[in-house]
């Protein structure tokens, strides 16, 4: 029987785990995480914040006594130190200190990510919390039902930090969000988009710090104050780093290659340079369809496809993996915000010839009283017309539409492609020239 050690417990591993033992091959699955807890959905951190999720426990998708019955053998709170290619064995420590070795004949390395911290001086201070995992999510809600913190400081804008802002914000306290940055979400909107957010989240009493972030917390034991890059002085009773996050990829040192962020370089089938070892997830590189290379993507839809394009190539599948499109969204008072492909910015600095189209428009016929708006950008190569990168904004559910336009970036499909699609009208869901078909043909239509 095939031995197949999985080196991660997270989203990735344990999809790994899943497709291996729903394959017709007989493997020992093998699972190893230093982690005491697993399956934690750290996105729901901010719902279960501001009261959407009743109890934090449900934010864990799988129990430690249903992962005891699909996998062979569960090692958690144990660490893996060394791997010995040679003779392919894992050198593994426990928790007390007791060390083993386990053979393998294949490895998954899984293991996730870790956050960016700021190394500035007072970092050390009480209230100053991170976001990756379970026990942080647990401190932030106990400090959030302390009367005395009235204000919260959230350090960076990107997606985690906007929708903890909110979070916070709904539980009644005034929230300061910081990014080095002049506008919100720089690195995924078009400032269009961006702007929306500000627009949304100012309406909503959070107080805007961009283009400054934090060079010192100042505070006798518990933080009292953050000292921007700009010189300007906030009291604040407490802080939440949400940064971002880099590759957690410390096996091998020596022997797999990286990229510079630090991430393990794989192939299209997830392998690394050393046979019968696979990155997946957070950890390893990917390959990106919209800039045609590998980078990281650290969604849990793509822990979820890199897990299962590394199985199926363990399994001698004959097939061509599909890449990522960094398909994401997010939700903040009311509003839903998508996006998959490039934004404008990025786009061009890949290529001149890249042009959009932007339209707002109301998705069902104006007569009906329950309607919505929604903002559309879709973003082409001039000379081809082929589709690269999509954002949606508007208070619907469109998260169904934005899994077809990055289906569309992978295949490569044209604007003049979708001028042609059998598109569903029926007026409780959509106008007659609905706002994709105006938007790709240039049709002005009142309906």
């Amino acid at each position: 029987m095939e031995k197949i050690v999985i080196i991660g417990s997270n989203h990735s591993g344990l999809a790994a785990a899943r497709f291996l033992n729903l394959s017709d091959s007989n493997y020992e699955v093998i699972l190893i995480d230093k982690k005491s807890e697993i399956s934690y959905l750290e996105c729901g951190t901010s719902l279960f914040i501001k009261g959407e999720v009743s109890n934090l426990e449900d934010l864990f998708y799988q129990n430690r006594m249903t992962l005891n019955s699909e996998i062979k053998k569960l090692f958690l709170e144990t660490e893996v130190d060394k791997i010995d290619i040679q003779n392919k064995k894992i050198s593994c420590v426990k928790k007390d200190g007791t060390r083993f070795s386990q053979e393998y004949d294949k490895v998954i390395l899984a293991t996730g990510s870790k956050q960016i911290m700021l190394d500035i001086p007072g970092n050390n201070l009480a209230n100053i919390f991170s976001i990756k995992n379970f026990p942080n999510a647990k401190e932030i809600f106990k400090a959030l039902d302390d009367s005395t913190i009235k204000k919260v400081g959230i350090i960076g804008a990107g997606y985690i930090g906007v929708e903890i802002a909110e979070a916070i914000r709904k539980r009644g306290k005034e929230v300061y969000l910081f990014d080095v940055a002049d506008r919100v979400l720089s690195t995924y909107y078009d400032r269009s988009f961006s702007d929306k957010v500000e627009e949304i989240l100012s309406k909503n009493g959070i107080h805007l710090c961009l283009s400054e972030s934090p060079k010192k917390y100042l505070g006798r034991k518990k933080i009292e104050k953050i000292v921007t890059t700009s010189g300007t002085q906030y009291s604040m009773d407490m802080v939440v780093q949400a940064i971002g996050f880099l590759s957690n990829s410390p096996i091998g040192e020596k022997e797999l290659l990286r990229d510079v962020s630090g991430a393990y370089l794989t192939n299209e089938y997830q392998q690394t340079n050393i046979k019968d070892i696979y990155a997946i997830g957070d950890c390893a590189t990917t390959f990106f369809t919209s800039i045609n290379r590998s980078s990281v993507d650290f969604s849990i839809s793509n822990a979820l496809r890199t897990a299962y394009i590394a199985t199926q190539h363990i399994n001698n599948q004959d097939f061509t993996p599909s890449g990522s499109q960094f398909t994401n969204g997010f939700s903040i008072f009311n509003y839903n915000f998508y996006a998959a492909g490039l934004n404008l910015k990025t786009a061009r600095l890949l290529s001149e010839s890249i042009d959009y189209i932007e339209i707002e428009d109301f998705i069902r016929p104006a007569f009906l009283r329950k309607n919505s708006r929604v903002k559309l950008r879709i973003s082409f190569e001039k000379n081809t017309k082929r589709i690269v990168g999509v954002q949606l904004c508007s208070q619907e559910d469109l998260s169904g539409l934005l899994s077809m336009f990055s289906l569309a970036i992978e295949e490569q499909i044209t604007l003049d492609k979708l001028k042609m699609l059998d598109y569903l009208f029926h007026p409780s869901f959509s106008q007659p020239y609905n706002f994709i078909l105006k938007a790709v043909t240039g049709l002005n239509i009142e309906t």
